[in-house]
């Protein structure tokens, strides 16, 4: 604990003061001497600055009692500091739900890549965590029921997550969401802030469903890390953006820039 009076030198302040009221006890009736910054100051029958004993010792317990409320003080401040020091903030866990026909199993061998990748830019590790599926209501369906819209989904399930819980929704299923004055736009995935909840698609990348974890990534970081795409448009970077197109084939990483500005 942090404070600005030390135990051992309160022990020392209080054990002169009671040094001092003894001597001037034992001294009543003689000359009382007081060394101040080199100087004397003498006075018969008083102590220095011309006060008796009497009001000497009213001056002495104030100011015990004003170092002993002055350490009090100190020492709470010390101990909101130490509180403040130990809510840093923890590495969120990453919750994976599998949608509809998407497996738990499939789910589940996402986790080594989504991990390797996190983890190798972070240098933090992370805890995954993977959800029954879940069926979907049609009531996040588009219009004409022949999509899922993301953004229903994640206001649907905003409340079960947070900064320290991020929720990576996945499915087989085609999703959308207005995009540039289109209604009903067909997308890879789905983040929006200040939500922290995403949504993967793997029926856009057709005979390349392998790169779902790619999608899933490049979600995770727009909602964890509230980062856009990668200002270098570089065609290696996970950020890049894809343009309504499967092109993740070539993705296999962050690129210097992207990597340098993001951390956990």
């Amino acid at each position: 604990m942090s404070i600005g009076i030390s135990d051992h030198s309160l022990f020392l302040s209080v054990f002169f003061i009671i040094l001092i009221v003894n001597k001037g006890e034992k001294n009543r009736t003689k000359k009382h001497f007081f060394l101040v910054d080199g100087h004397d100051f003498k006075k018969s029958g008083t102590i220095a600055f011309g006060l008796n004993n009497m009001t000497m010792k009213k001056y002495l317990i104030i100011m015990i009692s004003l170092l002993l409320v002055g350490c009090k003080q100190t020492g709470e401040t010390g101990s909101a500091h130490e509180e403040e020091e130990e809510s840093c903030l923890c590495p969120p866990t990453i919750v994976l739900q599998p949608c509809n026909r998407f497996t738990v199993a499939e789910a589940q061998q996402l986790v080594p890549s989504l991990r390797n990748f996190i983890e190798g830019y972070s240098g933090v590790e992370l805890d995954f965590e993977v959800l029954p599926t879940l069926q979907l209501a049609d009531t996040l369906r588009n219009k004409a029921q022949t999509r899922f819209r993301a953004n229903k989904i994640i206001r649907a399930f905003a409340s079960k997550a947070n900064d320290h819980r991020v929720m990576i929704f996945l499915t087989h299923d085609d999703i959308s969401t207005t995009y540039k004055g289109h209604e009903d736009w067909g997308v890879l995935g789905l983040s929006m802030r200040p939500f922290y909840v995403c949504v993967a698609s793997d029926f856009r990348l057709k005979k390349k469903k392998r790169d779902l974890w790619k999608v899933a990534a490049h979600e995770f970081i727009h909602t964890y890390h509230r980062y856009s795409h990668c200002p270098k448009a570089d065609d290696h970077c996970i950020m890049k953006d894809a343009k309504g197109h499967a092109n993740f084939g070539n993705k296999t990483k962050l690129c210097h820039y992207c990597n340098s500005v993001l951390n956990i």
